[in-house]
């Protein structure tokens, strides 16, 4: 069990009356609207209020904040419940997973990034780069060239 003031972490016996959060280590990290800047959990109160309102499916108990990655499912679990589960899928580098029912879809870290451009010409490398950043405007004497 984790105790925060404002986001940041305090020892247990800390005296911050009605206004400490108490949350599990592995609930605050694995709830999808949390994250973290330094030692401070960012969104944690409103990720609480909005995980209060869900059920999991395995226990039935509301507080499920850990939802199914897959966009078009609904199903929801506390962590320590999708721990049991052997074939729910993680991904522990972008703290999310797949329930059963979608086991067989792509975790984030399971998508292939871009790969570094090799080219032969300048004016390849130009149209690619173009191609790649089409939000942003380079005149070709601002590129490094390989």
């Amino acid at each position: 069990m984790v105790h925060y003031s404002n986001g940041e972490p305090v020892p247990a016996d800390y005296n911050g009356g009605s206004r400490i959060i108490h949350s599990h280590k592995n609930c605050t990290e694995w709830a999808p609207n949390v994250y973290f800047v330094d030692r401070q959990a960012i969104n944690l109160e409103a990720e609480l209020v909005r995980s209060r309102r869900i059920k999991c499916c395995c226990c039935g108990i509301k507080g499920a904040a850990l939802g199914c990655y897959e966009k078009s499912c609904c199903k929801s679990f506390h962590v320590t419940c999708a721990m049991k589960i052997p074939q729910c899928r993680w991904d522990t580098v972008n703290f999310v997973l797949l329930c059963p029912l979608h086991f067989s879809s792509k975790l984030p870290i399971e998508i292939p990034r871009p790969r570094e451009i090799q080219s032969s010409s300048k004016e390849e490398y130009v149209y690619k780069f173009h191609l790649l950043n089409f939000d942003k405007h380079y005149e070709p004497d601002e590129m490094a060239y390989t």
